[in-house]
């Protein structure tokens, strides 16, 4: 290739050896380094080869293909090449090799590659059954679809919606473009738009009540999913309970929707605006204060504002599939994420639905957004959601990290009816009564959570 950047298909390619060569368990003990696969090639290669090929800037000659998946796939890591397996990677080949080679677009190419294609192995070839979202391998099906993403925060608070909540990042977005073909059937909205708008009016966009949603960032970052993990999302973050009930006390407020309130609240959350010893403040100027200083008292409770913000997201995130509270501790070299399935609350017949995709920190929400979109199949076992856990090379710089990153499921496998099961379980259980993860939950959550599910079975 040359030194435009790597097309979807070329990016595909690559993601599918550099995952064969990270999964490889060489027999003689090494790690399945590109180091380690460029010294088994003959004649050897160089790791930055290897590089190039995962990036999908260099699409290797046909050959070289062959031998790179019977290092992965043969004697050196005590497996048995499987014919079936390397006709899907042929097809992407082809596929990667007719985007990067052909001068212009070809209606016949794109047919015969489609062809080709395996439809239960292949997102944008495979039939999805039409209807409600029943299982994340169907992602994104066939419907409309509005990616909600964090947005930036107002150094001077306008809203309710710039205070209490991190600024989206640019990293949630970067992957969007793995949509593919369903991009033409996408739309992007800021997340500030759920907060900012009365119920009733979101309830009659078509973007939100006549479309799937994809929300991208964890609570700590996007109203929407701080919105949906209360009692929509199926896996979610722990986040206490009286936290979220003070976070609802602020969006309800009337008052946070006068741009000169919010900014006096948002001055307040600062410690950079105080009330004493303003002299020259009018009566009303005055009350103002007052009133935001009660608020923030009442929505802080004697805790900080960053404080407050990190309690949406490092307390952990909950599964009902595993019935296990995960990622409660990251280090410098891992993070958690959550792909899950939601009820869509704008939609009032529960025909679309939602998807959140999520980490604790910014490579965990990238790597498991990728892996959505690039991999859907692979929840096909964990229909509902999952919890992922990603790793991260310190020696990389912050970009090549996101790049860089690894990752695996660690919900294990279960079906719809095991979630509904232990759901309903819960919730016909006191509190102190139910296994520990689902003392973490209210009972109006573990209900909400169980109709959804029971949806989802019937739909």
């Amino acid at each position: 290739m040359s030194a435009q950047q790597p097309t979807l298909e070329a990016l595909r390619l690559g993601h599918r050896i550099r995952e064969a060569r990270e999964r490889a368990r060489p027999v003689d003990g090494s790690k399945p380094t590109q180091q380690w696969l460029a010294r088994q090639f003959t004649p050897e290669r160089t790791p930055q080869q290897i590089s190039t090929f995962e990036m999908g800037r260099n699409i290797p000659a046909v050959s070289v293909l062959v031998e790179l998946y019977e290092i992965l796939h043969g004697p050196l890591t005590d497996r048995e090449p499987n014919a079936e397996e390397f006709a899907e990677w042929l097809v992407g080949w082809t596929s990667a090799k007719s985007s990067t080679d052909a001068t212009a677009p070809s209606a016949l190419l794109s047919d015969a590659l489609r062809l080709l294609e395996n439809p239960d192995r292949h997102r944008e070839a495979r039939r999805v059954p039409d209807g409600p979202l029943r299982s994340l391998a169907d992602f994104p099906g066939n419907d409309p679809l509005t990616v909600i993403l964090g947005d930036r925060r107002e150094s001077r608070a306008k809203s309710a919606a710039d205070c209490l909540i991190y600024s989206g990042s640019a990293t949630d977005a970067m992957s969007i473009n793995l949509l593919g073909g369903h991009m033409d059937h996408t739309v992007i909205r800021s997340d500030k738009l759920l907060v900012r708008m009365p119920q009733d009016y979101l309830e009659s966009m078509p973007e939100l009540a006549k479309s799937n949603l994809l929300v991208i960032g964890s609570p700590a970052a996007n109203w929407g999913a701080r919105i949906l993990n209360k009692d929509d999302a199926i896996f979610s973050f722990r986040i206490d309970e009286d936290v979220v009930a003070r976070d609802e006390t602020l969006r309800a407020d009337d008052r946070m929707q006068d741009e000169r309130f919010a900014s006096v609240f948002g001055d307040l959350l600062r410690r950079s605006h105080h009330g004493d010893g303003m002299t020259t403040l009018d009566e009303d100027e005055r009350q103002l204060i007052a009133g935001a200083e009660a608020l923030a008292q009442t929505v802080l409770d004697g805790s900080t504002a960053k404080a407050m913000m990190n309690k949406f997201r490092s307390l952990g995130i909950l599964d009902p599939a595993d019935q296990e509270h995960h990622a409660q501790f990251t280090y410098g070299s891992n993070d958690f994420a959550v792909v899950t399935m939601a009820r869509n609350p704008w939609c009032a017949d529960g025909r679309y639905r939602a998807v959140i995709c999520g980490g604790i920190h910014g490579p965990g929400t990238a790597w498991a957004l990728r892996e959505l979109l690039t991999n859907p199949e692979r929840f096909a076992n964990r229909p509902l959601g999952a919890v992922l856990e990603v790793k991260l090379r310190l020696d990389l710089d912050w970009p090549t990290r996101f790049e860089k990153a690894t990752g695996f499921f660690q919900t294990r496998e279960y079906t719809v009816e095991d979630v509904l099961e232990n759901l309903e379980i819960a919730g016909g259980r006191d509190r102190d009564a139910r296994k520990p993860v689902f003392r973490l939950m209210s009972k109006e959550s573990l209900v909400s959570r169980a109709a959804f599910v029971r949806d989802i079975l019937g739909s």
